[in-house]
């Protein structure tokens, strides 16, 4: 049985994904103080980045795949922000906090 997801899906996914890397940020500040060093401090900044890659392939693959009209315009345009940001949060959150 092959089960894809459809092609609707993948913007939805993407903005989840992208607001994800915003509520994954706060968390991952909390696990820096678990423990003696930073083992799950980047266990954390780990699955923040791997869930922002997630949300750009689903972004491009809802560019790739879902017809273009104002609606998803904008839908694309305020996730790829959300990602492009998050990215520089989480980036920030790391180099602040290792200096």
């Amino acid at each position: 049985m092959n089960k894809r997801l459809k092609e609707g899906h993948y913007l939805p996914l993407s903005l989840l994904s992208a607001v994800s890397v915003y509520l994954f940020s706060m968390i991952f500040q909390e696990m820096a103080y678990w423990g003696q060093g930073l083992l799950w401090f980047w266990v954390g900044v780990l699955i923040t980045y791997l869930v922002w890659f997630l949300g750009l392939v689903f972004l491009i693959m809802a560019i790739r795949k879902i017809k273009m009209n104002t609606v998803y315009l904008i839908g694309y345009a305020i996730s790829g922000c959300l990602l492009m940001t998050g990215f520089m949060w989480v980036s920030f959150i790391i180099i602040m906090g290792l200096g």
